[in-house]
């Protein structure tokens, strides 16, 4: 009976080596873990999670004692290599070094105090400046770490998050309290990307010329000046073969034989005002071109896409800002939904100096419906002025609808 207990034991300890328990296994078992590597780092916390987490697969293996500090210290690169074998060097006897030792002499050289002590100052003074929202959201999660206090309840932590945001968001934001944090994230983000289209296009003609409509050689009113000069030089061209937005000129043809000739008609009136074109920002020949958030072809218009799935992503609106910045949105694409205005009726009520907010199964509708109309809406034939226009109004109590088209084809929707 003993013999056959040996044997038993024997085996089981044969298997457990060839599972990876056995002491010789012991390091082939923790590299197949994936432990995390660590180097120097700016961040405390970091190296406090690198403690936690390489601590967390230690006990998976069921390591202990020497073997821990042994393994770990495998995992250390860099600086931190040359730390610890500094720290070895100077030891008594380095082979008796314990876990305990290690982890404080660890968090004693790499998670410093006086930085620990800076990071919550830093967590307060945090602003979105010029980072995007999902920059500042990284970074606010990163830095709220160090100022749990602040950060212990759910509106002390959505304060913070919205103290920090631009203003633009946070006269949007500043009034409602979400369900959770996460809620809070996703709304900044799908209103940071609701605010894009209309402005997007003047913001970037003038990033590096200055603030507040400033250009370089001083002049003020800058915008509403440049766009009278560019109407003034364009003016027998404007809108027969060239539309101008602030410094984008957009030369249209039917044909490529008259493109190459309004091409040439563009660039000697530039010439003859002693204005110039930057070669490297000019596209030529394209059958298809986004303009001012629309795509044009040859014959047709449509929405840009890159809108609509802004629009797709769009959750229920809370308050009477998010209402307003929708509409806004679905009002800059009006001529592509039939219906716009009597469809959208029961939404814009709200926006009433003396509406009370209330989100109902009919607004619910609408809000669901205006969104299948602009993404699915159709694609508008441009006009020819050149041809006869057909003109079809549907007029009732409730409001007032017409059609333009021409050869059968729907080029704008209208209402009110």
């Amino acid at each position: 009976m003993a013999n056959q207990t040996c044997l038993l034991e024997t085996i089981a300890q044969a298997e457990n080596n060839n599972r990876g328990y056995g002491p010789q296994n012991k390091m082939a078992e923790f590299v197949r873990i994936k432990p995390p590597t660590f180097d120097s780092t700016e961040d405390p916390l970091e190296a406090n999670d690198w403690l936690r987490d390489i601590t967390r697969k230690l006990k998976v293996i069921n390591c202990e004692g020497q073997e821990r500090v042994n393994l770990a210290t495998h995992q250390l690169t860099g600086s931190t290599t040359e730390w610890w074998e500094n720290y070895c060097e100077a030891s008594v006897d380095a082979d008796a070094i314990t876990w305990e030792e290690f982890c404080e002499e660890f968090r004693k050289h790499h998670v410093l105090e006086g930085t620990m002590e800076m990071k919550p100052d830093e967590f307060c003074s945090l602003k979105q400046g010029s980072m995007i929202v999902n920059q500042y959201i990284r970074k606010f999660i990163r830095l709220s770490r160090y100022a749990l206090e602040d950060v212990s309840t759910n509106k002390k932590k959505q304060d913070c998050f919205k103290k920090g945001l631009q203003s633009s968001l946070y006269i949007q934001l500043v009034s409602v309290v979400y369900p959770d944090f996460n809620t809070l994230m996703n709304r900044t983000i799908l209103l940071e990307e609701a605010c894009a289209p209309i402005e997007e296009e003047r913001k970037r003609k003038f990033s590096d010329q200055g603030q507040q409509g400033i250009m370089s050689f001083g002049l003020t009113n800058a915008l509403a000046y440049f766009m009278n000069l560019m109407t003034k030089v364009f003016m027998e061209e404007l809108y027969r073969f060239v539309i101008v937005f602030i410094d984008d000129i957009l030369i249209y043809s039917r044909s490529a034989k008259k493109h190459e000739q309004h091409l040439r008609v563009v660039m000697e009136r530039l010439r003859a005002h002693q204005l110039y074109a930057k070669f490297s920002k000019c596209e030529f020949w394209f059958q298809e071109v986004i303009f001012i958030a629309h795509v044009l072809m040859a014959e047709v218009v449509s929405v840009d896409p890159s809108k609509v799935e802004v629009v797709v992503e769009w959750i229920q609106p809370v308050n009477i800002s998010e209402i307003r910045i929708f509409l806004g949105l679905e009002g800059y694409y009006r001529k592509f939904i039939e219906g716009f205005s009597k469809l959208a009726k029961t939404m814009t009520k709200l926006l009433q100096n003396d509406a009370k907010f209330e989100w109902d199964e009919a607004r619910e509708k609408t809000f669901q419906e205006l969104k299948k109309r602009l993404t699915t809406a159709l694609v508008l034939k441009l006009p020819n002025i050149q041809k006869d226009f057909v003109v079809y109004r549907d007029a009732s109590r409730q409001g007032l609808g017409c059609v333009l088209m021409q050869q059968g084809k729907v080029v704008a929707y209208a209402s009110r």
